[in-house]
């Protein structure tokens, strides 16, 4: 298992095989102004575990702690690479 999945798995209390969910999925669902566009509840796997501060722009040094760590589906996961602004 690579060592960022594993903190974050450990971190957050979730045994090895536990369906994790995307944390933007999440947030999504449960802002109410997704339910007055009429949006159904999307709540998509998790498959990746992201870091916030990209380890070529300092996260090196924080990629050891949960803090710098996202859990993302695939569509969330290529949004946020492709983007610097996410």
């Amino acid at each position: 298992m690579i060592n960022h999945k594993k903190i974050y798995i450990d971190y957050f209390g979730y045994a090895e095989g536990d369906k994790i969910l995307c944390e933007v999925c999440k947030y999504d669902c449960s802002n109410p102004l997704y339910f007055e566009k009429g949006l159904p509840p999307i709540l998509r796997e998790a498959v990746d575990i992201h870091h916030l501060i990209p380890r070529g722009m300092g996260g090196s040094k924080l990629r050891d702690y949960p803090e710098n760590l996202m859990a993302l589906c695939r569509d969330h996961h290529d949004k946020a690479e492709s983007c610097k602004e996410t």
